[in-house]
């Protein structure tokens, strides 16, 4: 039996958070600022203790910048711990299959015909950039972009959602024979069905599998 794992980009793939804090940490440094025993700087002039107001203000500043579209497409932050754990499911089961499913470059909430050229020309980019940095490390070749990520999964035959919002997971939860795994971003909010450490993933995937396959045999056994 086929068994289709749908793998979300953003803080599953891709480590978007620690991709941004870089980018706003850079983005202060190249500014003059800097933090040295406690207290904050910019050039020779002092800012205050770094928690103080007038410091946090300064980090909200940054921490709000958005980064360049290409920077979400830097290889270097693919999560390689996610790509381990993938490589591993599929020299175990040659039956699994993994795409991927993410609302990045989305047009669910747009009218493709009114967009520009250069727009169109944008949107093109980000799912390129996306498929170019996912297939350096996995042998994916499905991508689908939307954020109506359960109605994708009912269309495409695919079982499972790997996502880190909850949003996503409470719909795909709600639609009968599909299952969400919520990808926790610390251990303390892990709960059934959601992992931290990757090395959880196949454990999980696989108690999936094995219901599956038990179900399977009793429909099967129904029929005859």
């Amino acid at each position: 039996m086929k068994f289709v794992i749908g793998l979300d980009v953003d803080e599953v793939l891709f480590r978007t958070s620690a991709m941004e804090q870089d980018y706003s940490d850079s983005r202060m440094a190249e500014d003059g600022y800097i933090v040295k025993d406690g207290m904050m700087y910019k050039g020779d002039t002092c800012i205050g203790e770094s928690n103080s107001l007038a410091a946090v203000k300064i980090w909200h500043r940054y921490d709000m910048l958005y980064p360049p579209t290409d920077a979400y497409a830097d290889s270097k932050y693919v999560d390689q711990s996610a790509v381990k754990a993938v490589k591993q499911c599929l020299a175990d089961h040659t039956d699994w299959e993994f795409v991927v499913i993410t609302s990045r470059a989305s047009l669910n909430h747009v009218d493709a015909e009114d967009l520009s050229k250069t727009q169109r020309s944008k949107y093109a980019r980000v799912r390129r950039g996306v498929r170019d940095m996912i297939t350096q490390f996995l042998p994916i070749t499905r991508f689908y972009f939307t954020e109506q990520k359960d109605d994708c999964m009912i269309h495409n035959d695919i079982d499972v959602l790997v996502d880190d919002c909850d949003a996503f997971i409470n719909a795909v939860r709600s639609r009968a024979g599909k299952v969400g795994i919520k990808r926790c971003m610390n251990s303390i909010s892990c709960g059934p069905q959601c992992f931290y450490d990757f090395a959880e993933l196949q454990p999980l995937l696989e108690g999936i599998y094995t219901e599956r396959m038990k179900n399977s045999e009793v429909r099967y056994a129904s029929c005859t």
